[in-house]
């Protein structure tokens, strides 16, 4: 930054225009903290209810998010193969065939 010759160098503020600056923002410090305690509350609750689905809450299976819907389906499909294999397992064992492996 390029100063003009003649330019006179600005006055310090004096203590009480500083102390009351500090004092103004304090103020608004005290502010900014009680709102952003407020949102931290706000976002919290908004997270644990995007959580909620028909299995933690009274809300019907039909209302669930895509995403759960899909996670069901997965669960019951991996849970089906599962009892498959045990099936298979089971039947084998009592034939008196060897596993694969």
């Amino acid at each position: 930054m390029v100063v003009p010759a003649d330019a006179q160098p600005s006055p310090s503020p004096s203590y009480e225009e500083v102390a009351g600056l500090v004092a103004v923002l304090a103020g608004r410090v005290d502010g900014l903290e009680a709102e952003n305690t407020g949102l931290r509350a706000e976002n919290a609750e908004l997270r644990r209810r995007l959580g909620m689905n028909s299995g933690n809450s009274s809300t019907p299976p039909s209302k669930d998010p895509i995403a759960a819907k899909a996670e069901r389906k997965a669960k019951r499909s991996a849970d089906r193969s599962s009892r498959e294999r045990s099936r298979t397992a089971s039947r084998e064992a009592s034939q008196g065939i060897r596993g694969r492996g």
